[in-house]
């Protein structure tokens, strides 16, 4: 095969994994007029500075800096800034111009913006959103980005889609300026603004040339430190199915590429900076263009020097004032359409297939016991069940659970799956349900199992012995990192936190099915809190569930989102808003046995939305009898009154009348 047709061969490969990319970022509209507007100008010394507003979408603006050399003959080349993360969401274009002061040695960086403009470059800075004048102050530190990301995740897009339209949308600014050189727009961005500079690189061929300073890795060698998509912003749903971010940085081939990074940076372990680079390096050689991508690590953490923004910008200067690439040599584009959001009925095997769990190597179910126990005439088993290996995400390849059963129970016994409600900061999960932890009133796996039943109660992920200690150990001031990294993870792995809860009580059940002592006609699931929701949505899924009791727990996405709320990260199940809800979930339970219990202060919102439509699909299932539902003063609780009435449901739903 000659040189010409291998290349062809190559780009040939990578427009259809361009195009993979493109659709994976998710429902996106297509660009409309700019309504560009300059709402002031500056003269600095070398420059001119304004500050103007322009729309992302249809009604949305945004703002941005944009900046003009002095003494310099137009059109010029420009460069695109996006601002860096840092979690001060208070500002954002003026992290790039050094019009805020920031702590910490590598905001000195904060001014390459300036740097650049006096260089001859034309530079814009735009608000991303969440931060700078797009922040809603309503939201508490990172809130709103979360709140942002795991929305649009349900609506089937993405925050990472959001952000490389809004940044090319000011590729669009650039595009209409008289002063810029179109064929030579380049990007360059520090930390979450290096990523996003990767990010945009990808998404628009217009920008020719990116510079990223200390802003990406793989994500798999980050997830080993417990780290990865900390910052959401830039987490594509499904992107480790299709490699990992060295795979996306060759889609930026042919194409000019600087990666610059500091030898200790916690946030980027040189292990995985090196594999994403020697990843896309061999797609840049068999294009024989190896010189276009190259990788600089200086010696240092998480910094922007002087001496690294010197690099980036000589590189710059290399490919946009010297040495520009030809228009012939970008032979792709994107097509920059309309992406339509995911719609039509969520029947159970569209909701079975939303939750796959495809990012892990599945074993077959097996028990590892650690110990037993008598407990006034019970046995409680503590055990390892194992359903996976090599896990990438999850720090053992095991489950924690306890089973709690009669000491010798005279015939096979019906089970109970019982799911333990969200307590922060998660130290407390399955013990408290079998009474060894937390608050008593919630440990109902022993009463349970005295009726008859047994009872397996496991670690919901990010719960008590599945808490992450390497997350732990690099987030040690705030346990919520526990979900929201492994949140994270599971949606660019493809799937999501839903999914994997899914995922372990199935492979739970595989494991019970399995022991002599378990009779696989009768099989419940009760769920508090949390667990309620996780409960459900494994019982829409695998009808060899009988019965399900919700207590607390029952919300909608809809009702969440209108709250500017976010009771749990496992509600987020991608594309699930657009296709009917929790409601559409929930109700391909029917007309199986449900028993709810709503609370007037539970932290979840949207319950009576929740009872009113499962008592319709009840009714036109005309199977209401199976519908029990009870409203409760006060917060999510468990009375005796609630015990009497639970047993006493399961007992006749269960078959142990």
């Amino acid at each position: 095969m000659g040189f010409k047709h291998m290349r062809l061969t190559i780009m040939e490969d990578l427009h259809r994994k361009r195009r993979d990319y493109w659709k994976r970022l998710g429902a996106l509209p297509a660009p409309g007029p700019l309504r560009l507007k300059v709402l002031s100008v500056e003269e600095k010394e070398g420059y001119k500075k304004q500050l103007i507003e322009y729309d992302a979408f249809a009604g949305e603006r945004v703002k941005a800096y944009l900046l003009f050399p002095k003494g310099v003959t137009f059109p010029v080349p420009a460069v695109l800034c996006p601002h860096a993360h840092g979690g001060d969401f208070r500002a954002g274009k003026e992290k790039v111009t050094g019009d805020v002061e920031f702590k910490g040695d590598h905001d000195a960086g904060f001014i390459y913006g300036v740097e650049l403009v006096r260089r001859g470059y034309i530079v814009i800075a735009p608000d991303q959103l969440t931060f700078g004048e797009r922040h809603n102050p309503k939201f508490k530190g990172k809130a709103h980005e979360i709140f942002e990301e795991f929305n649009r995740f349900a609506d089937g897009s993405s925050l990472a889609g959001k952000n490389s339209f809004d940044l090319s949308r000011a590729v669009d600014v650039l595009y209409s300026l008289p002063e810029v050189d179109k064929d030579r727009i380049g990007a360059m961005g520090h930390s979450g603004g290096g990523a996003q500079v990767l990010a945009v690189c990808c998404y628009d061929p217009r920008i020719r040339v990116g510079v990223s300073n200390c802003g990406f890795g793989d994500h798999k060698y980050r997830i080993m430190v417990g780290q990865s998509v900390e910052n959401v912003s830039w987490a594509v749903p499904g992107q480790l199915l299709a490699g990992d971010i060295g795979e996306q940085l060759s889609l930026i081939a042919p194409r000019p590429f600087l990666m610059i990074n500091a030898d200790r940076d916690m946030l980027f372990p040189m292990k995985g900076v090196q594999a994403t680079y020697q990843k896309a390096k061999k797609v840049y050689e068999a294009l024989g263009v190896g010189n276009r991508l190259v990788l600089h690590v200086e010696p240092g953490r998480h910094q922007f020097t002087a001496k690294m923004r010197e690099i980036g910008y000589r590189f710059l200067d290399y490919w946009l004032k010297y040495n520009p690439i030809s228009e012939r040599e970008v032979t792709y584009s994107n097509p920059r359409e309309e992406i339509l959001p995911p719609s039509g009925e969520l029947t159970r095997m569209r909701f079975q297939e939303m939750m796959k769990v495809k990012y892990i190597q599945e074993v077959p179910a097996s028990g590892n016991l650690v110990e037993s126990k008598e407990m006034k005439g019970l046995l409680l088993e503590k055990l390892k069940i194992i359903v996976e290996k090599d896990p990438v995400i999850e720090p053992f390849p095991y489950i924690p659970a306890y089973v709690i059963r009669p000491k010798k129970p005279k015939e096979k016994l019906p089970v109970v799956l019982l799911l333990h409600r969200e307590v922060y900061p998660y130290e407390v999960g399955k013990s408290e349900v079998v009474g060894i932890k937390g608050d008593t009133q919630f440990a109902l796996g022993p009463e349970i199992a005295r009726e008859g039943f047994l009872v397996l109660c496991p670690d919901l992920v990010g719960f008590e012995e599945r808490r992450h200690p390497k997350i732990i150990a690099t987030h040690p001031s705030s346990a919520s990192y526990l979900q929201r990294i492994p949140a994270a993870n599971y949606i660019i792995a493809g799937a999501s936190l839903a999914a994997r809860s899914c995922f372990d009580l199935s492979k739970c059940l595989e494991y019970l099915l399995k022991r002599p002592d378990v009779d696989a006609r009768y099989i419940a699931v009760i769920g508090i809190g949390r667990g309620a929701q996780d409960g459900l949505f494994f019982a829409a899924i695998d009808e060899r569930v009988k019965a399900v009791c919700a207590i607390g727990g029952l919300t909608t996405l809809k009702a969440e989102k209108k709250a500017l709320h976010l009771s749990n990260l496992g509600l987020y199940v991608p594309g699930l808003a657009t296709i009917g809800d929790t409601l559409a979930a929930f109700s391909l339970f029917a007309p199986r046995a449900l028993l709810l219990y709503t609370f007037t202060e539970d932290d979840c919102l949207g319950s009576e939305e929740v009872v009113k439509h499962l008592k319709t699909v009840y009714t036109e299932h005309g199977c209401i009898d199976n519908f029990v539902v009870y409203r409760i003063d006060g917060e999510v609780q468990i009375s005796s009154a609630i015990r009497q009435q639970l047993i006493k449901w399961l007992k006749k739903n269960l078959n142990r009348r």
